[in-house]
């Protein structure tokens, strides 16, 4: 998940790895790279999908609408449909979220517990995963997805500011995502 740092750069030693793990396990794998990430990646072809944590920004100004989103997502998933086309790999967001907070998918990669203050925004969430759901799901290549962050006790109130967290349990994105 998110080496960057090497994922370009050490293409013989993940060649290696992936050759290692094939000898061992019979299942699917992937690599997770950021967003910001894919395109440098050296070894898709070696995997058998390329795998995306989807933290890309899909709007520019914190008051956009649903068709900003979908066109944020839709350009998104036009740039990845061509890296699906080159490789003929299905594609997974390995992750994928928005926080319940204003302006969430101006800059989804941002913590809450650094954003201190901020009020939550049910919907702005909510329309985040619309527009990703919208822009993703009726293309050929789109394998799935995993959701940041869903966890598994929803009493534990430790996990996660309820108020502007990533988790959509028992919120609007949710609903979307029961929907989808």
């Amino acid at each position: 998940v998110e080496f960057a740092s090497s994922s370009a750069s050490q293409e013989n030693r993940w060649r290696r790895l992936i050759d290692q793990v094939r000898r061992r396990f019979s299942g699917w794998l992937t690599y997770s790279a950021n967003w910001d990430e894919i395109d440098r990646v050296a070894f898709w072809d070696a995997l058998d999908v390329i795998g995306v944590n989807a933290f890309q920004p899909l709007a520019s100004r914190p008051d956009a609408t649903l068709h900003d989103f979908v066109a944020g997502a839709t350009r998104f998933a036009d740039e990845i449909e061509i890296l699906a086309g080159a490789y003929g790999k299905p594609v997974l967001l390995t992750e994928f979220g928005f926080r319940s907070m204003p302006g969430s998918a101006v800059r989804p990669w941002e913590w809450p517990e650094h954003l201190a203050g901020t009020p939550c925004d049910f919907a702005s969430q909510a329309t985040a995963y619309e527009a990703i759901f919208r822009a993703f799901v009726p293309r050929r290549w789109f394998f799935g997805l995993f959701v940041w962050k869903y966890f598994s006790n929803p009493d534990d109130v430790m996990q996660e500011d309820p108020c502007g967290g990533f988790s959509p349990r028992g919120k609007p994105a949710e609903t979307v995502l029961g929907a989808w």
